[in-house]
């Protein structure tokens, strides 16, 4: 028997579900876990604030029974996803995600969806969360605002734009690095609180600046897959 939840019911669970205690999982002031309840599965989510207005999540989850989670219609920051490990289900709006299938999301409005789990899969998972502002912030210091980049991933009250690119082993390589590196007591070691000396470093290591990068990446998602 599938349990079905609504968004709020899943929010309140996950807020009343004990966080799990274990040596591995030392957490800073910039740290938050979350857990599962008991009777649905067992594991975490970490969010972690690596500079204002950005998150980097990872979650680890196991769990016991088919359920799905039913979300409405609801504001939407920029999200770029990387499973890890088991899948995603959904009937519309986005594909199943999982294995060869990422998500990359500008912010907006999104739909309302239905997300479905299965019973023994294992969910694992690398996100990264940014708010619209600092991406206006970012482009303007960069001299892209008001840039068709800006108009694709800050939708405000329209319906945000959705890709799914193709994870690479390449890309799959990286997310299993940034999935086991040692970031606790260190993390905010990798975030830039300068969005300035982020685009500096940004091209001194790959010779673009990084919205050069994602305006040609995010070329090839849309001619690719194309988005909602």
């Amino acid at each position: 028997m599938t349990l079905i939840l609504t968004q709020a019911d899943w929010d309140e669970l996950q807020e009343q579900a004990a966080a799990p205690q274990a040596d591995n999982l030392l957490l800073d002031d910039f740290e938050e876990l979350t857990g599962i309840p008991e009777y649905i599965g067992r594991g975490y989510k970490c969010i972690m604030e690596l500079t204002p207005e950005i998150w980097l999540d990872f979650g680890d989850c196991q769990y016991h029974q088919d359920f799905m989670v039913k979300a409405p219609i609801h504001e939407h920051l920029i999200q770029m996803v990387v499973l890890v490990s088991g899948y995603i289900y959904f009937d519309a709006v986005h594909p199943n995600l999982g294995g060869i299938c990422g998500y990359f999301s500008g912010s907006g409005m999104s739909p309302a969806y239905v997300e479905k789990y299965r019973g023994g899969d294992r969910i694992a998972y690398v996100g990264i969360n940014i708010e619209p502002e600092w991406l206006e912030a970012f482009l303007q210091a960069d001299r892209q605002y008001g840039s068709d980049l800006q108009k694709l991933l800050v939708k405000e009250e329209d319906w945000k734009k959705s890709f799914y690119p193709t994870v690479t082993p390449t890309m799959r390589s990286l997310t299993r690095q940034m999935w086991n590196a040692p970031y606790r007591g260190a993390a905010k070691r990798v975030g830039y609180g300068n969005i300035g000396h982020f685009s500096v470093a940004f091209k001194r290591r790959f010779g673009i600046t990084p919205s050069q990068c994602l305006r040609g990446k995010l070329a090839v998602f849309e001619q690719e897959t194309g988005g909602f």
